[in-house]
């Protein structure tokens, strides 16, 4: 211990009194420049080597023309958090499948769109919440800040689930 206070007093000698903010900053800079390294490094991905459907169709199977009208590529970005935005039971899941193709939305990666887009429309709506309790003007309760941060939040969740449903009750009464 009594290493540790001469290191220290030698830094504020050396620095000044903010010496130990420094020395924890660089301590931090140093541990983040160590691990960049491993949570860049690329991952071989172990299920691209499989042979896939739309690989096969490409390969020698039927011609595009033929190719579902609802297959896109735009899921390939979500893919690699499939296991967040998708439920972990099956039936749920399928309920969710359903629900989605019954609205119109047929894409293989329609309830992993939906999910996201319900966390990040929640998540903006309480920023929203957020920047409206900054902005106003007074100084506001505790219970009318949860309120004012948490409702937005909670009707940005619900949003996209709301729109799905309105979708697919409109899809049925044609």
């Amino acid at each position: 211990m009594e290493m540790i206070l001469q290191i220290w007093e030698f830094l504020s000698a050396m620095i000044g009194p903010s010496a130990p903010f420094f020395v924890i900053g660089y301590f931090g800079a140093f541990l983040i420049l160590v691990t960049l390294p491993v949570l860049l490094k690329k991952q071989v991905d172990q299920f691209s080597r499989l042979p896939t459907r739309r690989g096969a169709v490409a390969a020698g199977g039927p011609d595009q023309s033929t190719k579902l009208r609802y297959e896109n590529g735009k899921g390939e970005m979500l893919d690699k958090f499939s296991e967040f935005l998708e439920p972990q039971d099956e039936e749920e899941l399928s309920a969710a499948r359903l629900r989605l193709i019954q609205a119109g939305y047929r894409s293989a990666s329609a309830v992993q769109t939906m999910n996201f887009a319900k966390m990040m429309m929640g998540v903006g709506f309480l920023a929203i919440g957020v920047l409206y309790v900054i902005i106003q003007p007074g100084e506001p309760t505790m219970s009318s800040m949860l309120m004012s941060i948490l409702i937005p939040g909670g009707v940005g969740y619900m949003l996209p689930s709301y729109w799905s449903k309105g979708v697919c009750n409109s899809v049925r009464k044609m």
